[in-house]
């Protein structure tokens, strides 16, 4: 049977000035060969499955929401399989617009950090890629929410979601995942970290911390683990709240994940959940996936099986 195929591309996903690609190398980021036009990226993504046999077509994105939009029309159209082309942002919005459908889910990792890539294991040369949709398998994973907003990998609320949100797209362009570091040691003393108060699964007792990392997969930023036991088909999301707002905790907590993961201690309390309930106070920023979505209050939820993905 001859497979309908709807490739969405981002053409802006990953564009970072060379100089400062030594960085983003360090911590993982952006190691795709880009030498080639994005047009030419995109025919020969379209050649290599019209001689297999599919029958393709593609959408290009220009603004925000036009990846969920084009993924939303592809899903009700009933077409086997959505191919996401971008960065995990272009992913997040191409997951909002399949979610409740039969449409399968490929990627083709071609933005900056490669979240979504390095977690289900992609390959990021095209014609790799290309095969593992083609031939790989197909498993369904669960997906997170925050207020109705799904993620696929991880979501934030306090200080790096206030980051995401500050930094400046012509910024990041420039000099990449720099970006982020250089506004964080900015802001560190500018921002008012006020308690981030929650409420656990069924049990009346709040938490507090002051900043919370929501995992339903295992790296954070690039190929930075929260925790190595995170599993996308488990039935629950992975937290990790840090109960200290001082800097040498943001010091060691950095350290940790640049040595390999952060660790529980008296400052850093990790569990598991279905649910999680987040209070106002405080009107902390959020983020699903690296994309800003709003600030607190908020509910929190895993949802069992809801995508299925090609690896």
């Amino acid at each position: 049977m001859t497979r309908n195929i709807l490739l969405i591309v981002n053409p802006n996903a990953g564009q970072i000035n060379k100089v400062f690609k030594w960085f983003n190398a360090i911590i993982g980021w952006n190691k795709i060969n880009k030498s080639n036009t994005i047009q030419d990226q995109i025919n020969s993504v379209i050649n290599f499955f019209e001689d297999h046999g599919c029958k393709i077509d593609y959408a290009i994105t220009k603004k925000k929401g036009d990846a969920t939009r084009f993924a939303k029309k592809a899903s009700s159209e009933a077409v086997d399989t959505i191919i996401a082309m971008g960065g995990d942002g272009t992913i997040n919005e191409v997951v909002n617009g399949m979610i409740h459908s039969k449409s399968k889910l490929g990627v083709i990792p071609y933005g900056t950090a490669n979240v979504f890539g390095l977690s289900f294991n992609l390959p990021t040369r095209l014609k790799n890629a290309c095969n593992v949709i083609l031939n790989g398998q197909s498993k369904s994973i669960d997906l997170g929410s925050i207020n109705g907003h799904y993620f696929v990998c991880m979501a934030g609320v306090g200080f790096d979601a206030y980051i995401i949100k500050k930094a400046d797209k012509a910024l990041k362009k420039t000099i990449g995942a720099l970006s982020y570091v250089v506004l964080a040691m900015l802001e560190y003393y500018r921002y008012k970290f006020h308690p981030i108060v929650i409420k656990v699964d069924d049990d009346p007792t709040p938490k507090k911390g002051y900043f919370m990392i929501i995992c339903n997969t295992k790296y954070y930023g690039g190929k930075f683990v929260i925790s190595d036991k995170t599993d996308p088909a488990d039935g629950l999301l992975d937290i990790c709240l840090i109960k200290d707002q001082g800097f040498f905790t943001a010091i060691k907590c950095s350290v940790q994940l640049a040595l390999g993961k952060i660790k529980k201690g008296p400052m850093v309390e990790k569990f598991q959940c279905k649910k999680v309930h987040i209070r106002a106070f405080g009107r902390h920023r959020m983020h699903c996936d690296a994309e800003y979505i709003g600030h607190t209050p908020a509910k929190v939820i895993i949802h069992p099986n809801a995508l299925r993905i090609i690896h």
